[in-house]
């Protein structure tokens, strides 16, 4: 388990993306920073998550990173496995594509 690095004087913290001020138990423990806790709060990191798994093109981008690492790291798959994901791959890609075209 991870320790808490913050500094046990520190009580409150300002979210530098919503500019509220909150407890310091509302914010992610990260190790590379001065006081130990991130930036954004709990409740804002939540949020920016969500959109970027919502947005379509981020969407596309992480089902393509996906079966890009199942392609490279899944050497026991059959060689149809593999070329079925190929073939998938390339639709998904052409979709895009074409989305991208309607919309100019």
């Amino acid at each position: 388990m991870r320790k808490t690095v913050h500094h046990p004087d520190q009580q409150t913290k300002v979210c530098s993306n919503c500019r509220t001020e909150k407890e310091a138990s509302r914010f992610h423990c990260n190790r590379r920073t001065a006081d130990g806790l991130s930036s954004w709060c709990k409740q804002c990191n939540r949020l920016a998550n969500q959109r970027y798994r919502n947005d379509e093109r981020n969407q596309l981008k992480l089902s393509v990173k996906k079966l890009l690492r199942k392609l490279v790291h899944g050497r026991k798959r059959s060689r149809e496995k593999r070329l079925q994901d190929l073939r998938y791959l390339a639709r998904l890609v052409n979709e895009a594509i074409e989305r991208v075209q309607e919309q100019n």
